[in-house]
């Protein structure tokens, strides 16, 4: 990329149609199969939440400090817990998203879970990181896999 000044010029070079990604259609579609994927992820978190604890007790896009929100903010039997959703698109953009949301919830005020929807990454993925981090990971930010959450659930009892 440097020694040809951009990718814009390099994909020029190489003759490719699309030569910015960054911009334009190209940039469109990538934002749209983002959202629709997103929407998708929320929509599937949301209705296994929702079928434990109840619509009531299950509110989406929820503030809880100054311009700050979670993806599900869910109320049990003993207080309350959050749930952020994510994507990535591999396991070497997971450390990067990661950081991302530990700045963001440092200051949350209980238990937040960090739920990875991406299915080809696996727990080994996430134990070999959270392992290898220099900085010790706050207590309550939890890595976990969507596929983990069942499990993880049943420690909060739903609010009769």
């Amino acid at each position: 990329r440097k020694r040809f000044g951009s990718f814009a010029k390099f994909r020029k070079l190489l003759g490719q149609d699309i030569k910015d990604y960054t911009k334009g259609p190209a940039r469109s579609n990538i934002v749209r199969a983002l959202s629709e994927r997103a929407i998708e992820d929320e929509n599937l978190a949301y209705e296994k939440l929702r079928s434990i604890y109840g619509e009531m007790h299950v509110h989406r896009e929820k503030e809880y400090a100054f311009r700050n929100r979670v993806d599900f903010y869910i109320y049990f039997r003993d207080g309350f817990f959050a749930i952020d959703t994510f994507y990535p698109k591999h396991a070497r953009a997971l450390p990067n998203i990661f950081n991302i949301k530990e700045k963001k919830y440092i200051n949350f005020p209980g238990v937040i879970y960090l739920v990875v929807m991406n299915k080809d990454i696996e727990k080994e993925v996430i134990t070999k990181f959270l392992g290898r981090r220099k900085k010790e990971t706050p207590s309550h930010i939890k890595l976990v896999l969507f596929s983990d959450l069942d499990e993880i659930l049943k420690g909060y009892a739903p609010i009769q």
